[in-house]
């Protein structure tokens, strides 16, 4: 136990060396705005829609995550298509660019990440931890195996299709992009329903949707967010960490 715990931590410190050397490295400079998403037409309306949807999922706990107000979107945009012209994904990415593009903004933001959490949890020392950090710790391999399924798959598709696909999304064509990231961000970390996570939360949304407007294609968010919950469960499984 202590030698799998001794792992996680030089595992952490790994990862914060090669995060921070990343942000040395020369940029390739793409050109253009660097908000790539354009814009929708939808009203005041919509936008509350979507918050409320998000807020029912929250409360009542319904099976699929955030499945519901998924589905509302793509309904409406096929009743009224004109609201809802530009795709979720604006630009054509290649698998391989993908993968790269998310697996660095992943390593790219991690020590911002991993000092949020430092700094939250100084603040808080009291605050107890996600109830599915303690599952996955003291859990059978049944239990265990059906939380990764949820964090590593289920959460980012969901997840992702509604924070930052519809739900951001619709908020940036109402209000703007700094506000929207605001609210959008208070939303994700406000859903997980626990104050320890709510800081690294909010800064991964902000993350999540920083690599979202620069790549223009809505799979890097999923994928990054699916990579920070498999590191997640694995630090939880393995060592005394996590969110």
């Amino acid at each position: 136990m202590i030698g799998s715990a001794s792992w996680v931590e030089y595992a952490q410190i790994g990862l914060l060396i090669i995060g921070e050397c990343f942000w040395f490295f020369p940029k390739k400079s793409g050109g253009g705005p660097p908000l790539k998403l354009p814009l929708w037409h939808p009203n005041w309306w919509d936008g509350i829609l979507y918050l409320v949807l998000g807020a029912v999922v929250v409360t009542t706990g319904l099976p699929g995550g955030f499945l519901l107000p998924c589905i509302v979107f793509f309904l409406l945009r096929e009743i009224d298509s004109s609201k809802y012209k530009a795709p979720l994904t604006s630009r054509t990415l290649s698998l391989t660019a993908i993968t790269q593009t998310s697996l660095r903004s992943f390593i790219l933001y991690w020590p911002l990440l991993f000092l949020v959490y430092w700094v939250w949890a100084k603040f808080l020392p009291d605050a107890k931890p996600q109830g599915n950090v303690q599952a996955l710790r003291e859990g059978d391999w049944v239990m265990r195996c059906k939380l990764v399924f949820l964090a590593v798959i289920v959460a980012p598709l969901t997840e992702e299709v509604f924070f930052r696909g519809i739900l951001y999304r619709t908020l940036k064509s109402l209000l703007d992009a700094g506000p929207a990231i605001l609210v959008t961000s208070l939303a994700f970390a406000l859903a997980h329903l626990n104050l320890l996570a709510f800081g690294p939360l909010f800064a991964l949304s902000v993350f999540l949707i920083i690599s979202y407007e620069r790549s223009g294609h809505l799979a890097v968010p999923i994928l990054y967010h699916a990579c920070f919950n498999l590191l997640m469960v694995i630090f939880i499984i393995f060592g005394n960490s996590g969110t």
